[in-house]
C-alpha cells in the first residue's frame, strides 16, 4: 500500500538485523528485572540509610536513575525522528534513527513496544513478510487487549498475511483489527487492505457494498492507494456486469493517477 523500503540485502549490512521477537521478549524480561533490583536496592538502601553502605546503595541508584532518564529521553527523541521518516517514506533515515532508539538503553516499556512495532512496519516495507509477521505475535503477545497500539499491529500482520497468500490469516487479523478504535488514516489503511484481501477471494459482492461510502473514504487516501483501491472496485463491477459503474470506477482511478501501477498491485 505504501512505497517498500529497499532489502536489507540491497545495503551493505543491515543495523537492524540483530532485533527480532526472541530479541523482545528477552528485553522485556531485563527490563522487568532491572525495576525489580532498582526497588530492591533502593528498600535495602533505606534500610541500611543509617550507615555508610545505605547511602551508598541510594546514591548508586539515585546516579542510575538519572543517567536512565537521560538515555530514554535520547531513546524517545530517536523513536519521533523515525516516525517521521516513515511517514514521509525516507528508507535510509528510517534504518538510521530506529537503529539507534534500538540501541539506546529506555526505561520505558512503551517505548521499547514503539521500537519494535516501527521495526515490524520496516520490514513489511522491505518485503520481509514472514519477520514482520513473527514482530507482530511477539507484540501482541505482550500488549494488553486495549491498548490501541494493538490495531495498528493487526493491521501490519494483516497485510503480511495477504502478502503471504494466508487468506485465513488476513481474515482473522482483518477481524482483530475492526475490534479496535482505529485513527482516520489507520481507518483508510484498514479499507486498503480489506479491499485488497476480498478482490483476492473473490467476494464481489461485498467488494461493492456501501460502494458511495468506500468512494469518499478512498478520496481522502494518497493518490496511489486511492487507485488501487478504485481499480479493485471497478474489476468486481466488470465482474459482475455493471459496465456503467466499472468505467466511472476506473475513469476516477485515471484521475487520481497511477492506474497502471495500482492495476499491478492488484493481480
Amino acid at each position: 500500500m505504501t512505497e517498500r523500503l529497499p532489502s536489507a540485502g540491497a545495503l551493505e549490512a543491515d543495523p537492524l538485523g540483530r532485533y527480532d521477537g526472541q530479541r523482545l521478549r528477552r528485553e522485556l524480561g531485563s527490563l522487568s528485572l532491572m525495576w525489580l533490583t532498582l526497588f530492591t536496592a533502593l528498600v535495602v538502601g533505606l534500610m541500611l540509610s543509617s550507615g555508610a553502605a545505605g547511602m551508598v546503595i541510594l546514591g548508586l541508584a539515585l546516579v542510575f536513575w538519572l543517567w536512565a532518564n537521560f538515555s530514554t529521553i535520547r531513546a524517545d527523541a530517536y523513536l519521533r525522528e523515525a516516525a517521521g521518516a516513515l511517514s514521509v517514506d525516507d528508507p535510509q533515515a528510517t534504518l538510521s534513527a530506529l537503529s539507534l532508539a534500538l540501541r539506546t538503553f529506555t526505561i520505558r516499556r512503551a517505548s521499547k513496544l514503539l521500537a519494535y512495532q516501527q521495526l515490524s512496519v520496516v520490514r513489511y516495507r522491505q518485503g520481509r513478510f514472514a519477520e514482520a509477521s513473527g514482530l507482530c505475535w511477539a507484540l501482541l503477545a505482550t500488549l494488553r487487549r486495549r491498548l490501541p497500539m494493538r490495531g495498528r499491529i493487526w493491521l501490519v500482520e494483516a497485510e503480511c498475511r495477504l502478502q503471504l497468500g494466508d487468506l485465513a490469516g488476513t481474515h482473522r487479523a482483518l477481524c482483530e483489527a475492526h475490534a479496535h478504535r482505529l485513527h482516520l488514516s489507520e481507518t483508510l489503511h484498514l479499507l486498503a487492505v480489506q479491499t485488497a484481501y476480498e478482490s483476492a477471494c473473490g467476494q464481489d459482492a461485498r467488494l461493492l457494498s456501501n460502494l458511495d461510502a468506500k468512494v469518499a473514504l478512498v478520496r481522502m487516501m494518497s493518490p496511489g492507494d486511492g487507485s488501487a483501491v478504485l481499480v479493485h472496485f471497478s474489476m468486481a463491477a466488470t465482474r459482475r456486469g455493471l459496465t456503467d459503474t466499472a468505467t466511472d470506477l476506473y475513469r476516477h482511478a485515471e484521475l487520481l493517477g497511477a492506474v497502471q501501477a495500482a492495476t499491478h498491485n492488484s493481480s
